[in-house]
């Protein structure tokens, strides 16, 4: 099984083929457009994907190739750090809270999370904070048997 994660720095629907040379069974590609809304050649490419995104020219989508299938997986959850005296919201977060995760599995097989991980506007946890965050809320679900993660920032 071959999977291949790739920061495409936008415009991916001008770089469908050098991503099809690399013959990976599913791509995981961070900040690209949504091919809903971008142009029918790159529609098609993309198959039967999953995206989501802050803009419909900047997210995060899983492709599957070669008669591969993927499935969304609905993680919700919530997290606090706990023995602390504070009462700060930045303690507490919940899911719905962290942008550009995308949970999934693979050929009713193989579970992963594919991330594009950013700030998100936190001044108490950046790029890698936000991730962080999704583990600690996730950490069970991600230590199942058949589950890999995949992170680009």
């Amino acid at each position: 099984m071959k999977i291949v994660t790739w920061n495409c720095n936008g415009a991916l629907r001008k770089k469908t083929q050098t991503i099809d040379r690399l013959d990976a069974d599913v791509v995981i590609i961070q900040e690209c457009e949504n091919p809903a809304e971008s142009t029918e050649s790159y529609l098609t490419w993309a198959g039967d994907y999953l995206w989501v995104g802050t803009s419909k020219n900047k997210g995060i989508g899983i492709f599957p190739k070669k008669e591969n299938r993927i499935k969304s997986l609905n993680w919700n959850g919530e997290f606090a750090l706990s023995g602390l005296k504070s009462k700060s919201s930045s303690l507490y977060w919940t899911t719905k809270d962290l942008k550009l995760f995308l949970p999934f599995v693979l050929n009713n097989t193989v579970t992963i999370l594919g991330c594009w991980a950013k700030s998100n506007e936190s001044e108490v946890f950046g790029y890698m904070g936000q991730f962080w965050k999704y583990l600690q809320i996730h950490r069970n679900e991600l230590k199942n048997e058949n589950t890999l993660g995949g992170v680009n920032n």
